[in-house]
């Protein structure tokens, strides 16, 4: 199983993640805990069928299997929880850096804000300009 680089994603989509690979490592350890009890009653059964080989035989092949797939969930089992403990690090690492999502509204408002800008101003500003543009004119008319 690979490693997740959770630097890719936003911080929310990286919790996700974290807690899939929680509940894989939980479905792991249940299947491995059931099979465990598995091995113990067919670890009984082989007990009991040591005077019959024709049970013998079936037996020990059935242990062999739940033994082999014991194996294979021990090792994924690890495997999860080390990739836990990892993406847990990353997780915290990402939580604590600052948020670079930005709202353009808010991010306007605040500018606005802090310049001053306000749309009554500015109309009567705009006016004024206009005013001072037909005053120049009507004086550039007068000259000869």
């Amino acid at each position: 199983m690979e490693a997740f680089d959770l630097s890719e994603f936003d911080r929310s989509s990286a919790r996700e993640i974290v807690v899939r690979v929680i509940q894989s490592l939980k479905t792991t350890t249940a299947q491995r805990v059931n099979l465990e009890e598995e091995q113990t009653l067919w670890r009984h059964r082989t007990e009991l069928a040591k005077d019959r080989s024709d049970l013998l035989a079936e037996a020990q092949t059935r242990l062999s299997d739940i033994e082999f797939r014991l194996d294979s969930l021990r090792a994924e089992e690890l495997e999860l929880k080390t990739q836990v403990s990892h993406l847990k690090r990353q997780l915290k690492g990402l939580e604590s850096q600052p948020s670079l999502s930005v709202d353009a509204d808010v991010l306007l408002a605040e500018l606005e804000l802090i310049s001053g800008h306000d749309d009554l101003v500015e109309k009567f500003r705009e006016h004024e300009g206009d005013e001072l543009l037909e005053k120049l004119k009507r004086e550039m008319e007068k000259e000869p």
